[in-house]
């Protein structure tokens, strides 16, 4: 049974993972921490010609297949464009990966700028929990970590194979604070903590690639798409509210600007397709603010109603 109490790790050290046995790992850990030091307006220019190198590179069909679904009436020229601007700010933003998990919480702070965060603090104020609603958008790693300097935080994450990315992965969150949780553990250390004030980093939109009970088909953007129940059930259980949360990054190397929404209202609603689809509707709207730098390398709509082909299977358009 893997724990549920152990929230935060150390730095992982070499006797305990040999070098030879744990290349890729270690190199990794060699490749954040230089990337740490690289400014963050040439960051934007080499992201840049990365992400238009990986746009080259990557052939298959599930942005086109997102795209087309999500933004029917952009032309395909326009959603060519918007593509292409996607893979640039997944390049720059994977060079601000050494900022995320390497760099200094001054240097954090400087560079990533809260809005709203007057809804947060009101919420607290008022005895509630808070879980961030926060989409799998482009600089999620940066948004959590600066939430995480600002307020108690957790957040959720998958288990890799390697045990030493694993370890990696947990310090790099949990260096300045945060704390993580390992997607299957128990809830119930979680919910304790909401209800005293730490804040539940929650990425919700995922597609659950197996049967089950524990996700709806609700509309994004239009389009049917399996969404997990989950958020509902755990604002309940925990007395909470739901603030959306989206990481933006500005132009030209300037930065990231995290904006925190209003609560959703009446919600949860004891209805979990009024919820889900009320989640779904938040994210739209954050989305559509910045649509270039929502995740859409992820296949959000591979699970089908009524056992339905998925969508990326079928050929489309690059």
């Amino acid at each position: 049974m893997p724990e549920v109490t152990d929230f935060q790790s150390n730095r992982p050290r070499f006797k305990d993972y040999p070098f030879f046995k744990n290349f890729r790992g270690w190199f990794l850990y060699g490749l954040i921490y230089v990337m740490q030091f690289i400014p963050t307006r040439l960051s934007w220019l080499l992201g840049t010609l990365l992400g238009n190198l990986a746009a080259l590179l990557y052939r298959t069909n599930t942005i086109p297949v997102n795209l087309t679904l999500c933004f029917p009436q952009l032309s395909k020229l326009k959603r060519r464009q918007l593509r292409q601007q996607y893979f640039r700010h997944l390049g720059q933003s994977f060079l601000n990966l050494g900022l995320a998990w390497s760099g200094s919480a001054r240097r954090i702070k400087r560079h990533v700028h809260i809005n709203g965060a007057e809804h947060v603090n009101r919420a607290l104020a008022q005895g509630k929990g808070v879980i961030l609603l926060a989409p799998h958008v482009i600089g999620l790693e940066l948004g959590f970590k600066r939430i995480s300097l600002e307020w108690p935080s957790i957040c959720m994450y998958r288990k890799p194979r390697c045990p030493l990315q694993h370890q990696l992965s947990r310090y790099f969150r949990t260096r300045h604070g945060g704390q993580c949780l390992e997607r299957y553990q128990s809830l119930k250390p979680l919910v304790s903590m909401i209800k005293k004030g730490t804040l539940f980093y929650y990425l919700p939109d995922q597609d659950p690639d197996h049967p089950g009970k524990d996700y709806v088909f609700a509309p994004f953007f239009a389009h049917p798409a399996a969404t997990f129940t989950a958020l509902s059930r755990l604002a309940r259980i925990s007395n909470a509210v739901v603030v959306p949360l989206f990481t933006y990054q500005r132009p030209f190397g300037g930065g990231y600007d995290i904006r925190l929404m209003p609560p959703l209202d009446n919600f949860p609603s004891g209805d979990d397709l009024v919820d889900a689809t009320a989640m779904n509707r938040a994210i739209e709207k954050g989305v559509s603010r910045m649509p270039d730098q929502y995740f859409w390398s992820y296949r959000r709509f591979k699970t089908q109603p009524d056992s339905a082909a998925s969508p990326y299977l079928k050929p489309v358009d690059h």
